[in-house]
């Protein structure tokens, strides 16, 4: 057994602790208190103190596409996209399916393994991480987080593709089942708009039998509501061509739903899977009560929020209807890409965030959202020994220190990084 304990310890699920630790036996935490409770119930383990630390749970990042790590978009647009009107938002979605499949293997491959690593150096210790790339897999079983690869699904030319892409993920998450202990596999389809209403169905009734994790981007952005009361606007004219859907390749575009893309969602069976939502800045007061009934829980990434200039996030309201939000990393690209110090700092910002809550959503929000939290995302007994050592806040009290923690904390003041009791990284 191992006494793991530190200046300060912030479990997460119970208050900060001065002088506390946890007790680790193999991979696990089977016991969490004060430097003198633990010392007194476990006189025999191997004890190391580390003073000026604060001993945390591990940064849980549902929510990275870390496919895009090297994408880096051409924004501002040409001027065909700014006669269509489309939002910064539907522009970065375009570049991106353009960007998909085209970038080559090589640089696909050292991108992906590059960002594994980086993720560890910002304290992520368990990562959703989105890849169209069926070599993902492969890159995060080498690994030393825990990961979720979702396999995206989306539209594609010819449409035969789309099929092809949804057969080969069934097949990938069937041989990934039983890989390794700290994998897992769940399915993407990027958005309701992205795939047919066939196709979407199917995903659903897999996923349910199968028992796979789903998350997809759902109400992200006003284009994208236009087109489903409407069936007009950017995402007709400027996404659905890249698919070989719309005039341009002989097809009608569908007619307009005239109802939110939850409803529809709803009624196509698909929340039946209470798929992670990924987004919903733009959520309808009718769909909140749909969100709480199907429990799906919903991924915010503050800053994409404000770069997409997408509107106010209804934080208050989800909190409201016992909502679980995590914080994840929508379109970040270059060093920064996957850092969750940066999207809690974001978060502060949003009403009704206290810094308590915006550790929470990165943590055991994000486990919640990976369907992790009996496993990971606070230092609780029985869950896996994964946890940060990160330098204390200089003269700070219990109150102020998760503040202090979050407005401070970049990767050089991460001086140890654990996963199931093993050192993966250090300062």
């Amino acid at each position: 057994m191992q006494l793991i304990t530190a200046t300060w310890c912030l479990p997460v699920d119970r208050e900060p602790m001065a002088n506390g630790g946890i007790v680790i036996d193999a991979d696990r935490i089977v016991a969490v208190g004060t430097r003198a409770d633990l010392e007194r119930q476990h006189p025999k383990a191997t004890a190391a103190h580390h003073a000026g630390r604060v001993l945390m749970a591990g940064l849980v990042n549902p929510h990275f596409h870390i496919d895009l790590t090297q994408f880096a978009p051409a924004l501002p647009p040409h001027a065909a996209m700014q006669e269509s009107g489309a939002s910064l938002h539907t522009r970065w979605l375009r570049e991106s399916l353009l960007y998909r499949g085209t970038e080559p293997l090589e640089r696909t491959v050292s991108g992906i393994r590059n960002a594994f690593a980086r993720l560890q150096h910002f304290g992520i210790t368990t990562v959703g991480a989105l890849s169209s790339y069926e070599g993902a897999l492969e890159l995060a079983k080498s690994s030393a987080l825990r990961v979720t690869v979702f396999l995206e699904l989306f539209g594609s030319n010819p449409p035969m593709l789309s099929q092809d892409r949804f057969e080969s993920a069934l097949a990938l998450a069937d041989q990934y089942r039983e890989a390794h202990a700290r994998l897992r596999v769940g399915l993407a389809p990027l958005a309701p708009y992205l795939l047919s209403r066939n196709l979407l169905q199917i995903i659903s009734q897999h996923a349910r039998t199968e028992r796979l994790p789903v998350q997809i981007h759902v109400a992200e952005s006003i284009d994208e509501m236009e087109f489903f009361f409407n069936a007009t606007g950017p995402i007709g004219t400027e996404i659905f061509p890249l698919l070989g859907w719309g005039p341009a390749a002989g097809h009608d575009l569908p007619p307009a739903f005239q109802q939110t893309p939850l409803r529809y969602l709803e009624e196509i069976g698909f929340l039946e899977t209470a798929p992670t939502l990924v987004g919903a800045v733009q959520l309808s007061h009718t769909d909140l009560p749909l969100v709480q009934e199907r429990r799906c829980p919903v991924i915010f990434s503050p800053q994409a929020v404000s770069t997409f200039q997408l509107g106010t996030f209804p934080y208050g309201k989800l909190r409201q209807q016992e909502i679980p939000v995590a914080l994840g990393t929508e379109a970040r690209f270059g060093p920064s890409a996957g850092d969750l110090w940066d999207e809690m700092r974001a978060a502060l910002h949003v009403s009704g965030v206290t810094p308590a809550i915006a550790l929470t959503m990165a943590t055991l929000g994000g486990a919640t959202a990976l369907d992790r939290a009996q496993d990971v995302g606070s230092l609780t007994p029985g869950k896996y020994a994964d946890y940060l050592l990160v330098d204390a806040p200089a003269e700070t009290t219990t109150d102020m220190l998760v503040a202090s923690l979050i407005r401070q904390t970049s990767p050089q003041q991460i001086t140890e990084v654990v996963v199931g009791g093993q050192s993966i990284a250090h300062a």
